[in-house]
């Protein structure tokens, strides 16, 4: 049995919705443990939950900025008239969806001090030695 256009349009729109789905109920458990954690009444513990929960806001957030576009895109070239959507008017909210692979690497590497770290040190042997700061290049040269 062959699909019509509209039948495959239609099931296409509603896996976008099963991401968003396992996002949400993975990060509201993780929120909801956050919350149950926060009744500790230390410093140190307090600051690290909010970070953690700052980046998965973050994370949510920068999902639905991603894939909401393609997702009403893809709604209204499904269920509205035929040739509402152009080639042209599809082009930014496929690339929106895209970049959303990029984006949480990125947000792990700004948000994650234990991440940061370790981009960092591999950036620095990556690099050249002349481009090394001074520790480095005298590590390096003893070596």
């Amino acid at each position: 049995m062959l699909l019509s256009y509209r039948q495959m349009h239609t099931i296409t729109s509603s896996l976008h919705l099963s991401p968003l789905h396992m996002i949400m109920n993975g990060r509201g458990r993780d929120v909801t443990l956050i919350l149950k954690v926060s009744r500790i009444n230390t410093v140190v513990t307090r600051k690290r939950e909010q970070r953690v929960l700052f980046l998965v806001v973050t994370m949510v957030v920068c999902y639905l900025l991603c894939w909401l576009p393609y997702g009403i895109m893809a709604l209204v070239a499904t269920f509205g008239q035929p040739g509402l959507v152009t080639p042209e008017a599809s082009i930014v909210p496929s690339l929106l969806a895209k970049t959303s692979t990029v984006i949480n690497p990125v947000i792990y590497i700004f948000m994650n001090k234990q991440v940061s770290a370790v981009t960092r040190d591999v950036i620095i042997r990556v690099s050249p030695v002349s481009q090394r700061p001074s520790t480095w290049r005298s590590k390096f040269l003893q070596s």
